[in-house]
C-alpha cells in the first residue's frame, strides 16, 4: 500500500511539474509575441515623433520620406513599412511587399504568415501633415498613388498591393474606430489631427529560435524530472525488495540454524540408537550361532539380525542426507571407477541375467572420489532393481566440450513419468515398495557439491539419469573422439 502510495505522489508531482512548465512555456510565447507587438507600436510612435519634430509648416518630400522608411527598415532589420493617408492611399513604403492586402491588414491589425507577422497601427503626424502630404504636383512634391517610386538603393516596391479607392477604406476614416482600438484612444488621435495608418512586417525567425529553446529547456526539464521520479520510484521498489530479502535471509538463516540443531540432534539420536541396535544384533547373532536352542529360536534370531541391519542401513543413509558433503578434488579416472562398482554389484547383476556395458572414452575428472562412487553405486543400484529379468543397463561417458562431460546411466525398465522426474528426488519419495526415499536426494545433494546437475531424462521406455557439468582434465583432450 505504502509503495503504491509513493509511486502515486511521485506521478502526480511530475505531471505537476509537466503542467507547470507547459504553462510557463506558453507564458514565454505570449511574452515574446506581446514583445513583438510592443515594438511594432514603439516604432510607429517613434516614426510619428520624428515627423512631428520636423517642426510647423515643414515640408517633406515623399523620396525623403521613403529614404527615411528605408532607412528605418535597415537599422531596426524589419521586413516592410508602410504609409498610408487618411484616405487608404500608400503614401510612402520600404521594404518587402505586403503578403496580404493592406484594408485586410488594417481591419485585422495583426497578420502571422510564413515566419513574418504584420502590425497596423494608427499615428498623427499633426495637422501640417495634410498641407505637405497633399500639394498639388505643381508645387514641386509629387504624390503618386500606389506603388510609389522607385531610388537608387532603396527596395523594389513593384508587388505592393494598390492603394483602395476613397470612401473604401477600412473603418477609422468613417468617423469609426478600427474594430480592435477603444473610442477613447481614437478620438485623442482625431483630435490631434494628422492621422495615418502604419503598417509595419516584423520577421518572426528570432523569436521562433527563442521559442524553440526555451521548449528544449522546459522538456528537458520534464524529461529531468520524469527519470527522476521513475528512478525513485524504482528505488523505492528496490529499497522494499532488499528489505524483504534481508527478512527472508533472516528467516533463512534462523530456519538453517534450527535445521543445524536439529541435524546434530537427530546425528545424536542415531548414535544413541546404533549403539543398543548393535548390541542387538549381537545378542541375536549370538542366539543364531548356539545349535543346542530350538530351530525356531535361531531362525527368530535371524530375523531379528536381518532387520537390525535393515534399520542400521536406513540409518547410515539418513545420516549421509543430513550431513553437509564438502567435496575433495582429485583427478578421479572415471571409466576405472564404473568398472570397480560393476565388480561390487556383479553377484546382483548376475541374479537378473543384466546385460552391463561402459560406453565413451577414458578420462579422469576433478572430483572426490568417494563422492562419485557412491553417486553411481545408488544410480546403479537404483537400475538394477528398476529393470527385469535379463534387461539392460548402460553407463555412457560424453564429451560436452573441449573441458565438460556427462555421465548417463540408463537402464531398460519402467519409465519415469515426465510429471515425476523432479519429483523422485525429493527426501522419502521413493517408486520402490522396500525403498527409503534418500537414494536419489542424496545423489543430488553430492552432485551439488561438485557443482554439477543431475537431472532424470523422461524417456518412453526406460529411465536415464544423467550428471552434467562434469570436468575433465586437459591432458586426456586428445583421446575425446573428434
Amino acid at each position: 500500500m505504502r509503495q503504491h502510495l509513493f509511486t502515486g505522489l511521485l506521478m502526480f508531482f511530475a505531471v505537476l511539474i509537466s503542467v507547470g512548465q507547459y504553462l510557463e512555456h506558453r507564458g514565454v510565447v505570449q511574452r515574446t509575441e506581446s514583445a513583438l507587438e510592443h515594438r511594432a507600436r514603439d516604432l510607429s510612435s517613434a516614426f510619428s515623433v520624428v515627423i512631428r519634430s520636423q517642426g510647423r509648416g515643414a515640408r517633406m518630400s515623399r523620396d525623403r520620406l521613403e529614404h527615411a522608411l528605408v532607412e528605418l527598415v535597415q537599422s531596426a532589420q524589419l521586413e516592410s513599412v508602410v504609409l498610408l493617408d487618411e484616405s487608404g492611399n500608400i503614401a510612402a513604403s520600404a521594404g518587402a511587399p505586403l503578403e496580404s492586402s493592406p484594408e485586410f491588414l488594417m481591419n485585422a491589425r495583426i497578420v502571422k504568415s510564413n515566419n513574418k507577422v504584420a502590425f497596423a497601427n494608427l499615428i498623427s503626424l499633426g495637422p501640417e501633415s495634410r498641407l505637405w502630404m497633399n500639394r498639388p504636383p505643381e508645387e514641386g512634391i509629387q504624390w503618386p498613388r500606389g506603388a510609389g517610386r522607385r531610388r537608387n538603393g532603396d527596395p523594389k516596391r513593384e508587388n505592393m498591393p494598390p492603394s483602395p479607392e476613397p470612401g473604401m477604406g477600412p473603418r477609422g476614416f468613417a468617423g469609426l474606430p478600427p474594430r480592435w482600438m477603444s473610442h477613447e484612444e481614437y478620438d485623442r488621435l482625431v483630435q490631434s489631427q494628422g492621422i495615418h495608418w502604419f503598417l509595419v512586417t516584423l520577421s518572426t525567425r528570432p523569436v521562433q529560435k527563442e521559442i524553440l529553446r526555451d521548449l528544449l529547456l522546459r522538456m528537458s526539464i520534464t524529461g529531468a524530472v520524469w527519470i527522476a521520479c521513475i528512478a525513485l520510484a524504482a528505488a523505492w521498489r528496490s529499497q522494499k525488495k532488499s528489505t524483504q530479502l534481508a527478512l527472508a535471509l533472516v528467516g533463512a538463516e534462523e530456519a538453517a540454524g534450527r535445521l543445524r540443531e536439529l541435524n546434530t540432534t537427530a546425528a545424536g539420536l542415531m548414535h544413541e540408537t546404533r549403539n543398543p541396535l548393535n548390541l542387538i544384533r549381537g545378542m541375536a547373532q549370538m542366539i543364531e550361532q548356539d545349535g543346542a536352542l530350538p530351530e525356531e529360536t535361531r531362525r527368530q534370531a535371524l530375523s531379528i539380525t536381518e532387520e537390525a541391519d535393515r534399520i542400521a542401513g536406513r540409518l547410515n543413509q539418513f545420516l549421509d542426507f543430513a550431513r553437509p558433503p564438502t567435496a575433495q578434488l582429485h583427478d578421479v579416472p572415471l571409466r576405472k571407477l564404473l568398472e570397480e562398482i560393476l565388480t561390487i554389484l556383479s553377484a546382483d547383476l548376475e541374479e537378473k541375467a543384466v546385460d552391463f556395458s561402459i560406453s565413451g572414452p577414458d578420462l579422469s575428472v576433478e572430483a572426490d572420489a568417494g563422492m562419485v562412487r557412491q553417486m553411481v553405486f545408488n544410480l546403479v543400484h537404483n537400475a538394477v532393481r528398476a529393470v527385469d529379468q535379463g534387461g539392460k543397463i548402460t553407463l555412457s561417458i560424453t564429451p560436452l566440450s573441449r573441458r565438460e562431460l556427462a555421465l548417463e546411466v540408463s537402464n531398460t525398465g519402467r519409465a519415469v513419468p515426465e510429471a515425476d522426474c523432479e519429483e523422485i528426488f525429493q527426501p522419502y519419495v521413493s517408486h520402490f515398495n522396500e525403498g527409503t526415499g534418500l537414494g536419489l536426494p542424496i545423489v543430488r545433494q553430492l552432485a551439488r557439491a561438485h557443482g554439477w546437475e543431475v537431472r532424470c531424462q523422461p524417456r518412453k521406455e526406460g529411465a536415464c539419469f544423467r550428471i552434467s557439468g562434469m570436468k575433465y582434465d586437459d591432458t586426456d583432450a586428445g583421446r575425446v573422439p573428434e
